[in-house]
């Protein structure tokens, strides 16, 4: 049985080893995560088009924070990797 998740066909039948189903879910978590960060930097120029400038500091500072949390995911991926 074979079905789309996270943006890639996944089938039952396959045999991958429970390593490969980590590295798999951690690359789709970091991939998922920068799209994320791109759509807060679009709404953090919104909010300063608009003039909320204290919106806008606490959304880039969680900007900051995601990239922070993304290059831990990334690293320890790395590491999964080797």
């Amino acid at each position: 049985m074979e079905h789309v998740h996270g943006g890639h066909r996944h089938s039952h039948e396959d045999s991958h080893t429970p390593k490969e189903e980590l590295v798999a879910l951690m690359q789709f978590m970091v991939n998922h995560n920068s799209s994320h960060n791109e759509e807060l930097k679009v709404l953090a120029e919104e909010l300063h088009k608009h003039d909320l400038c204290s919106a806008y500091d606490e959304v880039m500072e969680a900007i900051k924070l995601y990239d922070e949390a993304n290059s831990k995911l990334s690293q320890a991926l790395e590491k999964v990797t080797k």
